[in-house]
């Protein structure tokens, strides 16, 4: 699965910062593909510096958006963001740059852009809105045009050495956990191998992975928050913790219910996951974590 993150900077009139696309020619966001290790915050200032030239701080993570195509799917973190610096400056991939009215968005524009740029900021505080995306035939077309003509036209002029060679992004291994609570407050943990750990696994690059966090919580449940999003430094894996509420208190041969301040022995990732799942903070945590 490949990660991006787009950032959502407002001004002070309300105007949002937006780039045309030097591929599509597009209005968007700014924003890009995550490099293998990288946490989203740290991506998403990263991209909107290198597309705009300005320095923003990532306040909080908006909305979490899936779009299924192929050959690989996307997971996009869109953030809203502070002003901390720099000046407006295009750059090869967004040859134009400025603040555009909110209520008269320029055209043309990819309508999952413009679904992102909305949700975000009607996104006042409070829980993450995660949706799946979906393209008309326009988009399809464009996508296809896009992989298809393009971007074989830009490796093409690579190849004749007018540009640098491409890099790819990294193909991300996404795992979900699950946070599970019943209504005395007591946390669901799975034992497998000798070893306690959160309901969750690798997730389906197929279908969203709140749909996946869903399917593997073995007693029915419903999701409330992404609380927390972890990477690996420097290798394309990430874990998305997911907090739940069910009615069911039962037991099953391998489920067992626990008090949140008497976990069971676990190892140190899970107890992170647990710690910031029941925290005070409805703003989603980022954290790099060991291997």
């Amino acid at each position: 699965m490949l990660i991006v993150a787009n950032g959502i900077l407002l001004s002070q009139k309300g105007d949002v910062l937006l780039i045309q696309r030097n591929d599509t020619r597009t209005f968007a966001p700014p924003g890009g593909a995550l490099e293998a290790g990288e946490l989203p915050t740290d991506g998403v200032a990263r991209e909107v510096r290198e597309e705009t030239g300005l320095i923003v701080m990532p306040v909080r993570l908006a909305s979490l958006s899936f779009l299924p195509v192929k050959p690989q799917p996307y997971l996009a973190f869109i953030f809203r963001c502070l002003l901390r610096g720099g000046e407006i400056q295009p750059s090869p991939e967004s040859p134009h740059v400025g603040f555009y009215p909110y209520d008269q968005l320029p055209r043309p524009m990819a309508s999952i852009h413009r679904r992102r740029i909305e949700t975000a900021v009607a996104h006042s505080g409070g829980p993450v809105i995660w949706q799946t995306d979906k393209l008309n035939w326009q988009s399809h077309l464009g996508y296809f045009i896009l992989n298809n003509v393009v971007y074989r036209y830009y490796a093409w002029q690579r190849r004749r050495g007018q540009g640098p060679p491409y890099q790819p992004p990294p193909s991300w291994q996404i795992t979900v956990r699950t946070v599970a609570q019943n209504p005395q407050g007591d946390v669901l943990w799975l034992e497998g191998g000798g070893q306690w750990q959160l309901p969750g696994g690798l997730a389906d690059d197929q279908i969203p992975p709140w749909e996946t966090a869903v399917s593997l919580t073995p007693l029915p449940s419903q999701l409330t928050n992404l609380t927390g999003v972890y990477t690996a430094k420097n290798d394309a894996r990430m874990t998305l913790v997911f907090t739940a509420v069910t009615n069911q208190s039962t037991s099953l041969p391998s489920a067992h219910w626990f008090p949140p301040d008497q976990p069971p022995q676990t190892t140190p990732s899970q107890n992170q996951y647990l710690q910031d799942a029941l925290g005070p903070s409805e703003i989603t945590l980022f954290r790099s974590l060991p291997d």
